[in-house]
């Protein structure tokens, strides 16, 4: 393969890329060598530039990948394969200046629109797609490998058309490694979605979603199905929405119309109208959301009961979000902690904050899941002292008996971009070093896919993000701040800056029938997503060889380009040659499964 059998306006890169729509020359390379393992989904990108005539009517397909010693498929008519057109949101402000920041506006590439929708299995306006003379289109291409596909080199062809005419067509490979990644996370996660925000965006009111698929008419049923089919979703990538915007909470009653809805979740199971890629993939968290008056022993004690009779994941009780320097917040919490700590159940209190705080207002044996910011844990800037994270496993070894186990959590935020106020752009105040991973729009490829990492860096055992969709529901105030966005409510492909940030608490976008000229709406995911995804699953392989004995090799490969929350290399080679050591030494071990190393 040479770079001059190709058209030198059609290029590929991996996943760690974000290629502006209307600046930057064509990259080198013209073929897709991919590293993965069974169970696991990877991608790759292709890039169009229109030179000085436009492209009337592209398309990108990929053909089925072939195992030519087995004739092993994966079947490009299958959900294993799914081909989106990226859309892009118009940057008009920076989030934050800095090495983990693009440092530039103008379109920027986060919407994902699918060619055929993997869940109601839809074709959409995705392509064909006019680029426009002069602009540059990109296209995401995700590859989901079958748990029983055998190891060994999958090859296909990636074709660029416009129209009937092929532009190119570029070899790709797809090397699988010799293990298979589970389809649940081993890292659990947290996230929740707005009430019938996805409703406001596709129907208008939120009651119109009496009309989404199987609502037969109740918009109640309706968003809370929209909702489910966003945790489907959540999960083929890895991530669990464990707060639905609207919850039939079943207090001490019957939980079946709870388990009609949500038990698929919980489950791993087919849902009411979409079943996962990843096929038995379960909720790792999930969030209890009593009213006051179903605050009893009770309620709390059939919650656990059910879920723990149904083999479901132990629920949560969350007190509050960052309390902060919020004595009265505090006070409340510690009241309410008690309370729950009274019912005598293994349900555990939940919080974003850190131990120094919640000792300094009395809840440390209260509040049983800290969820820390990485900011706090580990503060940059002039005279900044992290905090001990043996301090931390020192408060989970001396949970008292007969109270719910403790755990440590991580979460990243607004602050990680150096400012939460729109219009403002980090870092503020002066001296911070605005180089922790973040989940923006115009954020690094790298500094969004490294929250896993630093998660198992620090020994924590879970992550927590607030939201999927908040510029969506009908108070919904994205685009407030950003120079010529005037908007009421917010639409997020129009705008997501949120809270001082480009995406702040949008990983997924709204798609209705008329954006994507489908009979369902459906859910997009965002680029920003995928890197989360692919992040949980670097800490499958942290994880897997951590469990097979090998952590300091796994510690080894982080070290090489991590130093600490805010200290790594930002070029995306780094973070694969690390990962390509952690999979090479996992692919190693399966051939060897008696050789089980266990390090001092």
């Amino acid at each position: 393969m040479t770079p001059g059998d190709y058209p030198d306006n059609i290029w590929i890169t991996g996943p760690l890329a974000k290629v502006l729509e209307n600046t930057g020359a064509p990259g080198s390379v013209h073929w897709a060598v991919v590293y993965t393992t069974r169970n696991e989904i990877q991608s790759f990108q292709v890039h169009v530039q229109a030179a000085a005539s436009p492209i009337n009517a592209l398309s990108v397909r990929l053909s089925d990948l072939v195992n030519a010693q087995t004739g092993t498929r994966i079947s490009a008519a299958s959900t294993d394969i799914v081909v989106y057109r990226e859309a892009y949101e118009n940057v008009t402000i920076p989030t934050a200046s800095g090495a983990t920041f693009l440092n530039t506006t103008g379109p920027i590439p986060d919407i994902l629109i699918p060619a055929v929708d993997p869940y109601f299995h839809q074709t959409t306006k995705a392509f064909p797609f006019t680029v426009v003379a002069g602009n540059n289109q990109s296209v995401w291409v995700d590859v989901h490998t079958p748990p029983t596909a055998p190891a060994g080199y999958y090859s296909g062809t990636v074709t660029v058309m416009d129209g009937a005419a092929v532009l190119a067509a570029m070899p790709v490979v797809y090397a699988v490694w010799n293990w298979e990644m589970p389809s649940t996370a081993s890292l659990p996660s947290f996230t929740v979605a707005s009430y019938g925000g996805f409703c406001v965006q596709v129907y208008g009111p939120a009651a119109g979603c009496g009309t989404y698929p199987s609502a037969q008419g109740n918009g109640d049923l309706g968003a809370m199905l929209a909702d489910v089919d966003a945790a489907v979703q959540m999960l083929d990538n890895r991530y669990t929405l464990a707060g639905p915007g609207i919850d039939v909470f079943p207090a001490s009653g019957s939980f079946a119309t709870f388990t009609s809805i949500y038990g698929c979740l919980l489950s791993g199971t087919p849902c009411t109208n979409t079943s996962s890629i990843l096929k038995g993939a379960r909720a790792t968290s999930w969030n209890m959301t009593p009213l006051p008056t179903q605050i009893t022993q009770a309620t709390f004690q059939n919650y656990q009961n059910v879920f723990t009779a149904n083999g479901w994941v132990e629920p949560l009780y969350f007190l509050a979000d960052e309390p902060g320097g919020n004595t009265a917040l505090w006070a409340s919490m510690v009241v309410a902690a008690q309370v729950e700590h009274g019912f005598g159940v293994s349900i555990p209190t939940a919080s974003t904050a850190d131990l120094p705080t919640a000792t300094a207002n009395n809840a440390q044996n209260l509040v049983d899941r800290l969820i820390v910011n990485m900011v706090a844990l580990e503060p940059a800037g002039p005279g900044a002292v992290p905090e001990s994270i043996a301090s931390y496993q020192a408060w989970i070894a001396a949970a008292p008996s007969g109270l719910p186990p403790r755990s440590f959590w991580n979460y990243q935020a607004c602050s990680n971009s150096g400012t939460c106020t729109n219009g403002v752009p980090g870092p503020t105040p002066g001296g911070y070093p605005n180089t922790y991973p973040n989940y923006n729009v115009d954020g690094t490829p790298v500094a969004n896919r490294l929250v896993e990492w630093m998660t198992y860096l620090h020994g924590q055992t879970g992550e927590l993000y607030y939201y999927i969709d908040v510029c969506d529901g009908p108070g919904g105030v994205c685009g407030v701040g950003a120079p010529g966005v005037s908007m009421s409510p917010g639409n997020p492909l129009i705008s997501n800056y949120y809270a001082g940030g480009w995406g702040d608490g949008t990983l997924m976008y709204p798609g209705s029938s008329t954006y994507l000229g489908t009979a369902k709406p459906i859910w997009l995911p965002s680029m920003r997503l995928k890197m989360i995804r692919d992040g949980m699953q670097d800490y499958e392989y942290l994880n897997e060889l951590t469990k097979a004995g090998y952590a300091s090799f796994a510690a080894q490969q982080l070290q090489s380009f991590i130093t600490n929350s805010y200290t790594f290399n930002n070029d995306p080679a780094a973070l694969e040659a690390a990962r390509q050591a952690l999979g090479n030494k996992l692919h190693e071990l399966s051939f060897a499964p008696h050789s089980r190393k266990i390090e001092e």
